[in-house]
């Protein structure tokens, strides 16, 4: 251990399948000795047009905290450049039906607590105990019924009032969700509210979803074009009138 942050690359991966991507405190002999980061989604089954809560979880044992995703780093604690933030990226395969939008993730409030990594003890915002972050994602209109994934990768650093444990980059949690025909999808009501209570519901409300399904389309411009097709049936049935009536007259 480091009297300051300690730079250092540690890859873990975490699968799931219908069920939350969990890491565990193990022996890594850094961060994750003392952070566990679980990725939880509120929901295996979605339907097209719907929406998607994923709730990353992050879990630190006692006198353990991580630096928030903005650290506001007091000049009495160096500089902030080596201060690893805590950070959510997300994948997602090409054409992957899942649009996560991690811009909006909606991130824990931060705790104060008081640091003395390396003069008098300064008071620092971080975050403790079990602090939850919320990914908003929605599925396209157009997806097709099947299985969809997405990863998410979790950036983070442990400290106690003292020391920092190396940082770990990136650690992955593969997500698959199932995309069921409508009305097929995982009920509202049993989302686990212990966990996704603070979720920002408002941010589903001009998330882009794509354009309609194929089938919709296409019975649009059905439609349309048998609209436009009556229109140029009756111009061409009144020139036909026009002219006869002309021949008639000769």
């Amino acid at each position: 251990m480091s009297h300051r942050p300690a730079r250092c690359i540690a890859l873990s991966l975490g699968l799931l399948v219908a069920t939350p991507a969990s890491a565990q405190f193990g022996d890594f002999g850094d961060s994750r000795d003392v952070v566990r980061v679980t990725v939880y989604p509120a929901r295996n089954a979605v339907e097209p047009g719907g929406e998607l809560r994923i709730a990353i979880i992050i879990d630190h044992q006692p006198k353990w905290h991580t630096h928030t995703n903005d650290p506001i780093v007091p000049p009495e604690l160096g500089d902030p450049e080596d201060y690893i933030k805590t950070a959510i990226n997300v994948q997602t395969p090409a054409g992957s039906p899942l649009l996560a939008h991690p811009e909006l993730i909606k991130w824990p409030q931060p705790h104060m607590t008081m640091v003395n990594f390396l003069s008098e003890p300064v008071e620092y915002g971080v975050f403790s105990e079990r602090a939850i972050a919320y990914l908003p994602v929605v599925v396209r209109r157009d997806a097709k019924p099947g299985v969809a994934s997405l990863t998410v990768k979790a950036t983070y650093q442990a400290c106690d009032d003292k020391v920092c444990l190396g940082p770990v980059r990136d650690q992955s949690f593969a997500i698959t969700i199932n995309i069921v025909a409508p009305g097929q999808a995982s009920p509202e009501a049993g989302i686990d509210q212990a966990i996704f209570a603070d979720f920002p519901e408002h941010v589903f409300v001009h998330l882009d979803r794509g354009p309609e399904p194929d089938d919709a389309s296409a019975s649009t411009a059905y439609s349309i074009g048998y609209v436009i097709g009556g229109i140029v049936s009756a111009v061409v049935g009144i020139v036909g009138v026009f002219v006869l009536v002309k021949i008639l007259r000769r």
